[in-house]
């Protein structure tokens, strides 16, 4: 059946589908439209207050309306803000464990046919100039169409074949279409926003932006008396099927900092501002749970032995393991991540944060790369994310530009903007493949990533790290430019996992360590207020390894 009735097209506008603009598959249940008042001060919570009701009810977007679906028994759908409670189909099942992490709340699995939640049309639920809609989700398949929360003729998200896509209507034969890459997966919960402000309607998943379509003339929503469906679909869809919890709609635009925020805080990252939080346990060797973390790129092979040298560094160090690129050689296929990176660095997967390099993508789309790390490679096909570590705030970016674009205003950097605003943490980490400076002779400088070095010196960033170039080497603090500069970022590239050695050419200003001579792992020891580092060489090797350490800025 075709997708929204209509061509899809990002960033265009539409003609609707004939017969959608009024007709819901409805149930008997009341549609009555609700008069309930839209000022004064919440209503008592439908259950228990937390970290994350306290956000939402909280929030700069004024949240209109707020259901968190985690009623016990009977039908009614609690509301937490006006008492616009909904009401419960026949396949709705109640109190089922909740999507957010370290809250006790529950939420409503929906069957896929007669489980549903409807709440009559009112006054709140017809904004005209913004609106933000929001959701936590667990679909259990990810194989049809499925809609998740749906006004007919005004708004709408649904899920296909592990894409959002987002409709907001203008009138009953204009409205514009977003969808993202795929983001969802069957069993995996994933928190759902869509934004327009006038300008944009915009997509996220997990606190990230994954869909965006330019709005000219700033048109106003449509108004209609239709319900609130949240699972149910109208005559073009299929009725969801799985988990969901926590919706809430809101009078204007929330903005991507406030999104961001919200995703850290259901998933347990009360102080962080996105992504989702580092393991805290290891299927072998030390307890990953400190302040230390262990980087190096270009790691693994069939034909080399390298990467069983440096293993042998992670064997021994306590401490998170930070993956720099190009896990697997030569294509990063599913083959070679189970024969040739499993048996080694793979021992380490759950204490892993991976970026992707240019090895993982010879795979289309880096596919066994996203299906190797799963939910610890961030979103899917997109592959950045962020998540705190010893009261640092750690960044991952993804560098294959031509793919995932890097440049100043694409949706990574708009988000890498926006996590870092959100963030509190006084000191800053940032990693990705490649690097923007390097004395190597293979790959040298890669000026692409300018943006991401732009955006982490104005947030008074500290560090980075890259890999792709196979040599080791360390710069004094310096700007985006390349100029000496105390208030600077300090990088570090470690491309000696495993994968074979580089040389270096004439060094770079600024540039002042370079070691082409060993495999070995960057130990960052992160403080409070500051780091250490230190070089480990693989065994056999005499002289020490580059160590030192500084403040945050």
């Amino acid at each position: 059946m075709p997708a929204f009735g209509a061509a899809v097209l990002a960033g265009a506008v539409l003609a609707a589908a004939p017969g959608i603009w009024d007709q819901d598959a409805l149930s008997s249940r009341s549609t009555t439209t609700s008069t309930a008042p839209l000022s004064g001060p919440p209503a008592p919570a439908c259950s228990p207050r937390s970290a994350y009701t306290d956000a939402v009810l909280g929030a700069p977007g004024h949240v209109n309306a707020y259901w968190r679906l985690g009623d016990s028994t009977g039908s009614v759908a609690c509301e937490s803000v006006a008492h616009r409670d909904g009401s419960y189909g026949a396949g709705a099942v109640l109190g089922q464990p909740g999507t957010l992490v370290g809250d006790a709340d529950t939420s409503v699995s929906l069957d896929g046919s007669a489980g549903d939640v409807l709440v009559a049309s009112s006054k709140a639920l017809n904004p005209s100039d913004a609106i933000s809609l929001e959701a936590w989700i667990r679909p259990a398949a990810t194989d049809r169409a499925q809609t998740i929360l749906r006004k007919s003729g005004q708004y709408r998200i649904r899920a296909l074949g592990g894409s959002l896509q987002a409709r907001v209507w203008w009138s009953p034969s204009t409205y514009v279409d977003v969808a993202s890459p795929p983001v969802l997966r069957a069993g995996v919960v994933t928190h759902v926003v869509v934004t327009y402000d006038g300008a944009a309607v915009v997509v996220y998943a997990d606190g990230i932006e994954v869909g965006r379509a330019a709005v000219v003339g700033r048109p106003a929503i449509a108004s209609t008396t239709n319900p609130l469906l949240l699972g149910k679909a109208a005559n073009d869809d299929g009725d969801f099927r799985g988990r969901l919890d926590e919706v809430a709609i809101y009078r204007s635009a929330l903005p991507a900092a406030e999104v961001a925020s919200h995703t850290a805080i259901g998933r347990g990252n009360r102080n962080g501002p996105t992504g989702t939080t580092p393991p805290t346990s290891t299927t072998t060797g030390a307890i990953a749970n400190s302040n230390v973390l262990l980087a190096a790129g270009d790691i693994a092979g069939c034909d080399t032995h390298g990467d069983e040298a440096t293993t042998k560094i992670l064997d021994r160090l306590e401490g998170h393991v930070a993956t720099l690129g190009d896990h697997v050689y030569e294509d990063g296929s599913a083959a070679e991540f189970s024969d040739c990176y499993g048996p080694t660095w793979g021992r380490y997967r759950e204490r892993t944060r991976p970026s992707p390099g240019e090895h993982d993508y010879r795979s289309p789309g880096a596919a066994p790369y996203f299906d190797y790390w799963g939910a610890l490679a961030g979103p899917r096909n997109l592959g950045y994310y962020s998540y705190d570590l010893a009261g640092w705030h750690v960044v991952v970016l993804n560098s294959n530009c031509t793919t995932v674009s890097c440049s100043a205003g694409s949706a990574q950097e708009r988000w890498l903007r926006a996590d870092l605003a959100a963030a509190t943490q006084r000191c800053t980490l940032a990693y990705w493949s490649n690097p923007l400076f390097s004395s190597g002779t293979v790959h040298g400088p890669f000026s692409p990533v300018r943006p991401f070095w732009k955006d982490l010196y104005d947030a008074g960033a500290d560090v980075v790290l890259n890999g792709s170039e196979h040599v080791y080497e360390r710069f004094a603090p310096q700007s985006p430019s390349g100029r000496a500069d105390s208030r600077g970022l300090r990088q570090f590239t470690v491309g000696t996992g495993g994968r074979g050695l580089y040389t270096f050419g004439r060094p770079l200003p600024n540039s002042q360590v370079r070691d082409a001579s060993s495999f070995g792992v960057l130990k960052l020891t992160l403080n409070p207020g500051g780091y250490s580092w230190q070089f480990v060489r693989v065994a056999g090797n005499s002289t020490p390894g580059d160590s030192g350490s500084a403040a945050c800025h």
